[in-house]
């Protein structure tokens, strides 16, 4: 499963509707971000998340964005520990 997850392979795990649903919301606001439009939070208000979910899940892809933006402009890599962990 993380391993699918890492790769972006959000269709190839299995996920109750709801996980789904805020994980394309994630993908879609770290990959095309001015393609987020208003049809996107109200999907997953629809779905039952309240605003204050929204909203952290809105916080929390974005700090993740820009820390690894920060991280690739000065060339940081994960601990080889990490990366191990990723691919068992």
């Amino acid at each position: 499963m993380a391993q699918s997850l890492a790769s972006g392979r959000v269709e190839a795990v299995t996920l109750d509707d709801d996980d789904r649903l805020l994980l394309e919301y994630a993908r879609k606001l770290t990959l095309t971000p001015a393609e987020m439009a208003d049809e996107d939070t109200a999907r997953l208000r629809d779905a039952g998340f309240t605003d204050e979910q929204v909203w952290e899940a809105t916080f929390t892809t974005s700090i993740f964005a820009m820390f690894n933006r920060m991280a690739d402009a000065f060339g940081l890599e994960p601990p080889e520990s990490a990366v191990r962990a990723l691919h068992r």
